[in-house]
């Protein structure tokens, strides 16, 4: 990666968004976190990521609200998001706008690649 992309990793589970922000800075990328999707949506908004790790299921706004907030932002149409959940609710399939959807549990490795080839890394 020849620049320092920026993740915003949205989860509600502190476990997870510390695991995740470790191998994301330990991959080279700057990361900012959000514990519910009302977090992530004002940070996205404020100061647009290169890619979006997004919690389909928290508290306050969901996933799900999110994407539909999101979509009506300049910049998703750019930047990629990797969906995370321990089982879709909505007919099993990964909402629109979502570049891939990984079920939790996950493999680190695998979503740190899975960004990193969104990005273009």
């Amino acid at each position: 990666m020849s620049r320092q992309a920026r993740v915003l990793v949205a989860d509600d589970e502190p476990l997870i968004r510390a695991l995740v922000t470790i191998a994301f800075e330990d991959a080279g990328y700057d990361v900012e976190t959000a514990a519910d999707g009302a977090e992530a949506l004002a940070k996205a908004c404020q100061r647009p990521p290169q890619a979006i790790v997004l919690d389909l299921m928290m508290p306050v706004m969901d996933g799900w609200d999110f994407l539909d907030a999101w979509r009506g932002q300049p910049a998703s149409r750019t930047v990629p998001i990797v969906a995370l959940s321990a089982g879709c609710r909505r007919e099993g399939r990964p909402p629109p706008a979502v570049r891939a959807l990984l079920t939790k549990p996950f493999d680190l490795d695998r979503l740190v690649a899975t960004v990193t080839s969104l990005v273009g890394g």
